[in-house]
């Protein structure tokens, strides 16, 4: 068939029609079953052997009348030795899913995993399509934030061996629900016979440390505690401090403006920061070599800037003048409580001890992790006016980073 052209095969069973796709391209050639289905029914091409074949290599032969009965290595039990083997031959390449794929930090983890040019990606969103996903030849699948149903069909269509997911936020109660979905399916879909390697969560740093009243805290730490007492599973927790990126967030009414960095905190109230390009960046190196990671929690942070600072550096990268602006906190607190009280605990206790001592060891993970400076040289423009480029200021010193000096403003 064509590249790119699929068909519909529709089988009769005592539960009606199960349907099954196939889809022919150059890079799948083994039919999928569509979400839930029995597992005794199935479709197969030899994908293996024809990817060897269309790469140049020589196939994978195995001696006539052999099986896989051959003894295991010193160590590893005949069972664990079938079932690598099984999947290695299901799957050339490792599958990983992200799920939110569209969103910020799930973006960011697509896009390291691709630099790895190691794994087949597999993405959620609300819609299951995505212009700009399906272009980097992401898999795009639906999926509805807490719908355990659609959760479980995506982990069926992705077979993943590595999974990465965050939460939108929300209530404790909301948020926390929707990530005890996902922990749910995943740990369903295992018991189902699906191998899971590893899975990444992204929380929020100091989730333990916050009072009852940062709901947005709370709800990923329930979700954090609920993950990890799902045994056999292999986990590890992203703890992101907050955003460069929040500093131009059109979505959230707050597009990089010139002249002025705006955010939460007050002036002169010192925040760690990372970029989620970086939480993006630890969480495929998690699931690049999970072991050293399993079951550890690492907070995501580079520096920590005062607002004031952050204006600072912005003017040196733009040539222009910027001033810092907290956003009317009154507002915030009438119409997002949540984001008020979070306010309200770091101004009046700050970061904790532990995670004070976590910098040196996030970089040691992401050694190349962007600094507010070279966060704004990635940027290189105002959003407004919209496309207006930076101009080097006069005391402006091009970064030792990816960035540095880089941009023709």
């Amino acid at each position: 068939r064509p590249r790119g052209v699929g068909f519909r095969v529709a089988v009769p069973t005592e539960a009606g029609h199960e349907h099954l796709e196939a889809r022919h391209d150059d890079q799948k050639h083994a039919a999928r079953r569509s979400p839930r289905a029995p597992r005794f029914i199935a479709l197969r091409a030899p994908t293996l052997g024809l990817r060897r074949q269309r790469e140049g290599r020589p196939p994978a032969s195995r001696a006539a009348g052999s099986t896989r009965q051959d003894a295991p290595p010193q160590g590893e039990t005949l069972e664990l030795v079938r079932s690598r083997t099984m999947r290695a031959e299901d799957d050339e390449t490792p599958r990983v899913l992200v799920f939110l794929g569209s969103s910020r930090q799930g973006a960011a983890t697509i896009d390291a995993l691709l630099e790895m040019n190691r794994y087949e990606v597999f993405a959620t969103t609300r819609s299951g399509r995505n212009a700009d996903l399906e272009a980097k030849d992401v898999t795009v699948l639906p999926y509805e934030n807490g719908s355990a149903v659609q959760a479980a069909a995506a982990l069926d269509e992705a077979k993943p061996s590595l999974v990465f997911f965050s939460t939108l936020m929300g209530s404790r109660e909301v948020e926390g629900g929707q990530g005890k979905v996902l922990v749910d399916a995943i740990k369903e879909h295992t018991h189902d016979g699906g191998h899971i390697d590893h899975v990444v969560f992204s929380s929020v740093v100091d989730a333990d440390k916050t009072s009852d009243a940062v709901g947005h805290f709370k709800s990923k730490l329930d979700i954090e505690k609920y993950l990890k007492t799902q045994m056999g599973l292999s986990c590890s927790i992203l703890r992101p401090a907050a955003f460069y990126d929040n500093f131009d967030d059109a979505a959230n009414f707050n597009p990089l403006t010139k002249g002025v960095a705006k955010s939460l905190w007050p002036p002169t109230l010192k925040v760690k920061y990372i970029a989620t390009r970086d939480v993006g960046k630890a969480a495929a190196a998690m699931l690049a070599d999970p072991l050293p990671w399993r079951g550890r929690t690492l907070d995501c942070a580079t520096e920590e800037l005062t607002g004031e600072e952050v204006a600072s550096v912005l003017s040196k990268v733009s040539g222009v003048d910027c001033e810092y602006e907290q956003l009317p906190m009154w507002l915030i607190g009438v119409f997002m409580s949540d984001l008020s009280a979070m306010v309200d605990h770091f101004e009046k206790k700050g970061y904790s001890a532990r995670s004070q001592l976590d910098l040196s060891k996030f970089l040691e993970l992401v050694p190349d992790a962007w600094t507010a400076q070279q966060y704004f040289e990635s940027k290189g423009k105002w959003s407004v006016p919209l496309g207006e480029r930076f101009k080097k200021g006069p005391d402006y010193a091009p970064s030792s980073g990816e960035f540095g000096g880089s941009f023709d403003y």
